[in-house]
């Protein structure tokens, strides 16, 4: 079970738990701040403000480009991005692999 203040909001924001999932590891890497300002553009430019993967995801990493980080819809500025988007694959993928093991009980 994934639990906590982070993932308290996002599954009350994100009903689908493995989005609200994504979501809290970014907000723990990166801030919620700049996560808002991502689903902020995610929605600016047309894409689901409530779904990682190339939606959100894409514009996180975009905050770290002049003409995103400056947009009015961006509260928190510049960010780096890549780092956070990187985490949340990275955990997400070992989490894969962890869970494709199959355990011995005998």
């Amino acid at each position: 079970k994934f639990d906590g203040i982070l993932f308290d909001y996002w599954i009350s924001v994100i009903p689908d738990s493995t989005e609200a999932i994504k979501f809290s590891l970014a907000s723990y890497n990166i801030g919620k701040g700049h996560v808002f300002d991502a689903q902020r553009l995610a929605t600016k430019f047309e894409l689901d403000p409530h779904v990682w993967d190339n939606n959100v995801a894409d514009m996180i990493v975009k905050l770290s480009k002049g003409n995103y980080h400056r947009d009015p819809e961006v509260r928190h500025g510049y960010c780096r991005g890549i780092e956070a988007y990187n985490y949340v694959a990275r955990i997400t993928s070992l989490y894969r692999n962890y869970s494709n093991f199959e355990t011995d009980t005998e």
